[in-house]
Formats: structure tokens, C-alpha cells, sequence
């Protein structure tokens, strides 16, 4: 049995003993705990780390890319990752590219903008809006039509004439018209003809210059250039071979089986005499027999009219629709002789009667010549009219040839228009009956 102070000992120290095992268990569980929560903690850190951010990262910004620059050749336009904002600073330029000016591109032909941020290739020659034009060979206008072209001897070896001949072209125009009493209008239109002339386009100089010479304003000194100008241009247009293409007045026309000269008027429906024909195509009478099928002629259409002015001696002739005179072109002009005393009949006249080597009967005298008489004062030909409208009562009136050229310039005749015997011929074959209109003006 064990004495009290012995057993008061034994259990002090058992209290003892039993308080430092609680505490230092306590101590264990505390340290345990500390180490779970930091251990949480970081675990807590590294997992909201590992998290894709809305934005990129501090470290991410100003470190550098992960991803290596694009290669020379390669395509640097890639698409940024998703959810990142596109950089606000332009990259550098290629290598080997200038950088582009303060006001634009420093190249004017440079490829559009949706390509000059390629470099994955040789910078392409951007095409021009338009193609450029071929340089001038000799043989075509400078507008781009057709140079004229001769239907005779289309079988020669040498090529025809591909141009207007530089004798029969108007000269020149300077870089000023000379001053007129011309108004604007009227020099305008000059000026456009000499253009167009001088670009080789002589169906649009022609009518330009027409229209100038019909103006009221034109100043007589201005007339007599444009019809030197429209003359000249016309020597190829109407009185050589060639046909120019776009010319209203004329066409090219293939000889068929039965054909004759003396009747392609009336099969072409031209308002022309034959021997225009024969003329134009430079042929001769035994040309005329001798045509072979498939052969080429010049056609001159018409209809062509005259308006003889009295106070200057001179017929003109115009070419168009009698029932629009406004828009007539001029052809060529020539000198006329009139009546004597003024006896000219003023008026319009339609052509009724014409007639190659006629004979003639004097009105005074009556006395009478043969066709082949060579004192018939009426010539070669005869082209009579009559008048319409207020000079309806005129009749007996015509264009004829003389046989006495010095009465050419005067007022000799009993009251006709009187042309040189070669000048007669040409305005006889262009004038027809019931269609051309001849207008004698003071």
C-alpha cells in the first residue's frame, strides 16, 4: 500500500506528464495546419495563374514573342490569338521597301492597298487603265480608221495607196487662224477642220469646213480658204479611187456576172451619171469592155446640187439630201459665165433635161446647130432647169459647155450658166434629173 504522500507524488507527476504530452500534440496538429493552409494557399496561386487571362499578362507584354518573326518571302499578315488586341504600332517594312512618304505612297503606279502588304513574291507592273497605243506605222490614221484605199489595179503587186497624197491634203494649219470678220463660231469650226484634217479623219474636216462656209457670219476671205481646203480633201475622197471608209458619198462595189458601167446607177441606185464612174476609176473606153467578174470599182452615190452666186462668177457644188440643205457638204467650186444684161433668173430650179452632145437651136434667130456642129455655142452638155417655187415661171434655163472660154467671168450668154468644156463634163455627170436642185443667189 502505498503512503498518501507517495500517492499525492505519483499522480502530481501524472498530471504533469499527461499536460506536456497535450501540448506538444497541440504544437504538431497547429504546425499541420499552417503547413495544409500555405500549401493551399500556393496551390490556390499556381491554379488562378494557370488560368487564361482576359488580357495579356504584365511578363507576357514586355517579354518577348514566342512566336519567330515571318521569314523574308512569307506572309506577315497572320490573325492574332484570340482574345489578344492587335498591335497598335505598324511592323517594320520588308526588307529592301522604302517607307511610304507623308502624303502617300512614293511609287505612283504601286499595286493597290489590299496588296502592298505582301512580300511574298517580285512586285507585279500594275496594268494601265488603258492599253497603250501601237506607234504610228505610216500606213493608218491618227484616229484609228482605216487609211483609204484604191480599188483600181487591186491586182498589182505593189499595195495601193494607203493615205491621202500629200498634194491634195489642205496644208497645214498654224497654231492660230489668220484675224477674220469671222464670228467665233465660224473660226471654231475652222480650227475643228484643220484638226480633224490634220489628224487624217478628212470626212469629219470636210463637214466641219461645210458647215463654217454655210455660216452667214463667215467673212468672204474665210470661204475661199475652206473651199480650197474641202476641194483638196475631196480630190481623194470623190475624184480619185480610193474609198475612204465612214464616207457616205461613196463605196467599193464587186463586179458581178452581166454587169455594165452605163448600168450601175440605176442597179446601185445612184444619183450619178455613169461617166462619174468611169471618171473616178480613171478608166478608159476600152476599159469599159474589158471588166472581169470579181473586179473592184469606186461608187460615188450623191445626189449633189449647184448654187451659182452671181455677184462672185462661181458655181458651187454640194453633195446631201435636197430636202435637207442644211446639212449639204461642200464638193468643189467653178468659174461661170451668166447672161448678159443681168438675165440670169434668180431662184430655185430642179434639174429636168440633160442632154451629151445636143443640139441647139437659137431662141433669136433660129438658127440651127448639129450635135457635132463645132460652132454650137452650148458645147459638149446640157443640163437644164427649171424653176419651182417662186421662180416657177422660169423655164428654158441650163448649165452648158462654150466654145468661146474668155465669155467665162462675164455676162455673155442669153441667160445660162455658162463652164469651161472639162468643167461642164464633171458637173454634168454629178447632177441628175428630178433629184438635184440647182440655186442661183444674187
Amino acid at each position: 500500500m502505498a503512503l498518501p504522500s507517495q500517492t499525492e507524488r505519483t499522480g502530481s507527476g501524472g498530471r504533469v506528464s499527461a499536460s506536456r504530452g497535450r501540448g506538444v500534440s497541440s504544437k504538431i496538429v497547429t504546425g499541420v495546419v499552417v503547413v495544409l493552409i500555405a500549401a493551399g494557399a500556393v496551390v490556390g496561386i499556381l491554379y488562378y495563374k494557370s488560368q487564361p487571362a482576359a488580357g495579356p499578362s504584365p511578363s507576357v507584354a514586355q517579354g518577348p514573342s514566342t512566336e519567330k518573326s515571318p521569314a523574308p518571302g512569307g506572309n506577315s499578315a497572320k490573325m492574332p490569338p484570340v482574345g489578344s488586341k492587335p498591335p497598335v504600332k505598324e511592323a517594320a517594312p520588308p526588307s529592301g521597301a522604302q517607307p511610304p512618304s507623308a502624303t502617300g505612297s512614293t511609287n505612283p503606279t504601286a499595286t493597290p492597298p489590299t496588296t502592298a502588304g505582301r512580300t511574298d513574291g517580285p512586285a507585279a507592273t500594275p496594268a494601265p487603265s488603258t492599253p497603250p497605243s501601237p506607234a504610228p506605222t505610216g500606213t493608218e490614221s491618227t484616229t484609228g480608221k482605216p487609211p483609204p484605199v484604191s480599188v483600181v489595179n487591186t491586182d498589182a503587186a505593189a499595195p495601193a495607196s494607203t493615205g491621202t497624197s500629200t498634194d491634195s491634203r489642205p496644208p497645214a494649219p498654224g497654231t492660230q487662224l489668220p484675224p477674220s470678220a469671222s464670228t467665233q463660231d465660224v473660226r471654231a469650226l475652222m480650227a475643228q477642220g484643220d484638226d480633224a484634217a490634220r489628224k487624217g479623219d478628212a470626212v469629219l474636216a470636210r463637214q466641219l469646213y461645210s458647215r463654217a462656209l454655210v455660216d452667214p457670219s463667215a467673212a468672204k476671205a474665210d470661204q475661199e480658204t475652206i473651199r480650197q481646203k474641202a476641194a483638196a480633201l475631196n480630190e481623194d475622197l470623190i475624184f480619185s479611187p480610193k474609198v475612204t471608209a465612214g464616207d457616205p458619198l461613196t463605196e467599193t462595189y464587186t463586179i458581178q456576172p452581166g454587169d455594165a458601167v452605163a448600168r450601175l446607177p440605176r442597179k446601185r441606185d445612184l444619183a450619178v451619171d455613169w461617166r462619174l464612174i468611169k471618171r473616178v476609176n480613171q478608166l478608159d473606153d476600152e476599159d469599159l469592155t474589158r471588166l472581169k467578174v470579181g473586179q473592184k470599182l469606186k461608187l460615188v452615190r450623191g445626189p449633189f446640187h449647184a448654187i451659182v452666186t452671181k455677184s462672185d462668177y462661181r458655181l458651187d457644188l454640194f453633195a446631201g439630201s435636197p430636202d435637207e440643205p442644211e446639212n449639204w457638204v461642200y464638193i468643189r467650186s467653178f468659174k461661170v459665165g451668166l447672161g448678159e444684161g443681168n438675165g440670169t433668173p434668180v431662184g430655185d430650179f430642179m434639174v429636168k433635161n440633160r442632154q451629151s452632145n445636143p443640139p441647139w437651136t437659137n431662141p433669136r434667130t433660129g438658127e440651127k446647130f448639129a450635135a457635132d456642129d463645132p460652132q454650137n455655142p452650148i458645147g459638149e452638155y446640157w443640163v437644164g432647169w427649171e424653176g419651182i417655187g417662186p421662180a416657177a415661171g422660169y423655164k428654158g434655163f441650163g448649165i452648158h459647155g462654150t466654145i468661146d472660154p474668155s465669155s467665162i467671168g462675164q455676162q455673155k450668154s442669153m441667160g445660162c450658166v455658162r463652164l469651161g468644156n472639162e468643167d461642164v463634163g464633171i458637173v454634168f455627170e454629178m447632177l441628175t434629173e428630178q433629184i438635184s436642185m440647182v440655186r442661183v443667189r444674187p
